[in-house]
């Protein structure tokens, strides 16, 4: 990637082939033959999209001064929610094993959590919290550092419907103030936000409750020079991967003690760090209690100016209310987080097999904020007459599509010699690159025009079609990216499949590593370490396994084999009966000494 000089915010991206540039007008257009050019519509309309918008808090173990039994999600709530929301806040109140380990039915119940919020087609923000209230007791370090440990199978093996966690563990409301057990020095954060960010795979965030906290962890000035730096952005490094939540949110001018830092309030040298760092980062929480601040004007204001993605409306209730009867709670549905809408597209309208297809469009984000997870972005062709579709997934990362930016993509594709004669139909997806969810429309992100969503595949009409006619006069295509026949183990609309195999942590690593696998139906199962030769190294799993609502692990033992790339296999076949093939699954794994 290559930052261009004018604006860190601005990027170019290329490749031999592709471009997709951030820079308008354009400072290097396509010259188009036999092409046609499409403009949209952007629409109002209010619609859910994925880890955005407003959430729907769920609680369990919350109640102030009492110990009560562990409530599961209804997986019916859910779905009923999922009608008027993407994200669902759970609280997981742990105050019942503040001395103790986590039992294994809790451990067992968490796991059911995920997968009802799966089933429902939402995301997840989590958070762990031991007191419900100040002056309510905390764990002591050593116990929050061990309940993480036990808690990160179950973190790992749902990551695809976190969309952020919230660091939680210490204090009231797991907010990280008032700490019983000193968890909420300089130090004891220090150690707890480490051990989360451990404990969740890369690819995901964590907040944290105000902008000093993650100031002070990684020694950073108070002031925007703070922020991450766009070369920073979405590496996998600890400084990128903390967002913030403000739970507080327009109370008062300094939004209850939010900005205090040294014993002293700086709210606009705050502010100023967190608009730059909420560029890459996910901003979100609830307001506490009316205020003049929290009039429809400011609170608007204040929400695109700081990047909020996502807010509690169900609390507080009296604020959420002033939203509705100011007017302004039609614009925060449209404007919380990213809203992508297609200005207008151009393409070649014929082409014969191995010949080029150049694609160019325009897109604007008049949301408030940007994706922070990671999002393909295919070019797909679909055949008028019997429905094939074909796939290029585009060298594309919408996360630094930002806020007000006009963004072109640009991109030239080959048609495969195998790709039949015909009319096609021009469509656009953006899918959640996690296996589980790549072909579930509800986790792909639809685009604000007219006439553009088809509900039923997730996918995104660009309204024209393109012709493969082997008559038609077309460069050959030279490059590395061509359209691909769409094919997965799981096509759109069907059920998950029974076993998963995840992703060994750490990885890469050096000695033995964990390796999670699922299943939801009794099975006989193999898991197998091959080399990159095809030679079987070890068996660590042979037998007749339960179903579980909790994910297996096994561990494998590196010792005694040599460095290098080495493959994890799953094979299960089901035993009760029915007539599912056998399961196949591979991970690569690297092993370092």
């Amino acid at each position: 990637m290559l930052t261009n000089g004018r604006s860190p915010l601005k990027r170019t991206f290329f490749s031999s082939r592709i471009c997709c540039c951030f820079l308008f007008p354009v400072l290097f257009p396509f010259a188009f033959t036999q092409t046609k050019t499409v403009v949209y519509t952007p629409t109002g309309e209010i619609f859910q999209n994925p880890e955005r918008g407003f959430y729907q808090a769920e609680e369990t173990g919350m109640v102030r001064g009492q110990i009560t039994p562990y409530q599961k999600l209804d997986l019916e709530r859910l779905r009923t929610i999922r009608q008027s929301h993407a994200l669902v806040f759970r609280y997981f109140g742990l105050k019942q094993w503040r001395t103790a380990d986590l039992p294994d039915s809790i451990l067992r119940n968490i796991h059911s959590d995920f997968t009802a919020i799966r089933n429902a087609g939402l995301k997840c923000i989590p958070r762990f919290t031991y007191s419900a209230n100040i002056g309510e007791p905390d764990a002591l370090l050593s116990i929050i550092l061990r309940h993480i440990d036990q808690l990160k199978p179950i973190l790992r093996a749902n990551k695809d419907v976190i969309a952020v966690m919230q660091a939680g563990f210490i204090g009231a409301w797991g907010e990280w103030h008032s700490s019983t057990n000193g968890n909420d020095s300089p130090q004891n954060m220090r150690t707890i936000l480490n051990k989360v960010l451990e404990a969740l795979p890369s690819e995901r965030m964590v907040q944290v409750r105000a902008p000093r906290y993650k100031q002070q962890i990684f020694s950073l000035p108070f002031d925007s020079t703070a922020a991450i730096a766009p070369a920073q952005a979405f590496t996998g490094i600890p400084i990128a991967r903390v967002g913030h939540h403000n739970d507080c949110f327009l109370a008062d001018a300094n939004d209850m003690g939010t900005y205090w830092r040294d014993n002293r309030i700086d709210t606009a040298l705050a502010k100023a760090y967190l608009r730059l760092d909420n560029r890459f980062v996910p901003m979100g929480g609830e307001t506490c209690q009316a205020s003049v601040f929290a009039l429809c004007p400011n609170a608007v204001r204040e929400m695109g100016r700081l990047r909020w993605s996502f807010l509690n409306d169900g609390y507080d209730e009296e604020v959420i209310s002033g939203f509705i009867t100011g007017g302004c709670m039609d614009e925060m549905k449209r404007k919380l987080g990213y809203r992508f809408a297609l200005l207008n597209s151009e393409f070649t309208i014929a082409v014969k097999r191995s010949g080029k297809f150049n694609f160019r469009m325009r897109l604007t984000n008049s949301g408030w904020a940007s994706p922070f997870n990671p999002r393909d972005v295919e070019l797909m062709v679909r055949n008028n007459r019997d429905g094939k579709v074909y796939v290029a997934r585009l060298p594309v990362d919408p996360r630094f599509w930002q806020a007000g930016d006009t963004v072109e993509v640009n991109a030239t594709v080959g048609i495969p010699v195998a790709m039949p004669a015909g009319a096609y139909s021009v469509l656009l997806n953006l899918p959640d690159p996690e296996p589980s969810l790549h072909f579930r429309p509800a986790y792909s992100i639809r685009f604000a025009n007219q006439n553009t969503w088809e509900q039923n595949t997730g996918y995104n009409s660009l309204l024209d079609s393109i012709a493969i006619d082997a008559t038609t006069s077309s460069d050959p295509y030279n490059g590395t990216l061509w359209f691909q026949p769409l094919s997965s183990n799981q096509p759109p609309n069907e059920q998950p499949t029974h076993f998963a195999l995840a992703q060994n942590y750490p990885n890469p690593f050096n000695g033995s590593t964990t390796i999670p696998f699922s299943i939801s139906l009794p099975g006989q199962i193999e898991l197998s370490i091959f080399d990159l030769l095809g030679k079987k190294v070890s068996t660590l799993v042979s037998g007749v396994m339960l179903e579980s609502a909790f994910p297996y692990s096994a561990q494998f033992d590196g010792s005694q084999v040599a460095s290098g790339v080495y493959i994890s296999r799953l094979r299960a076949r089901p035993v009760n009966g029915s007539s599912i093939d056998d399961f196949f699954a591979f991970r690569k794994m690297i092993l370092l000494k």
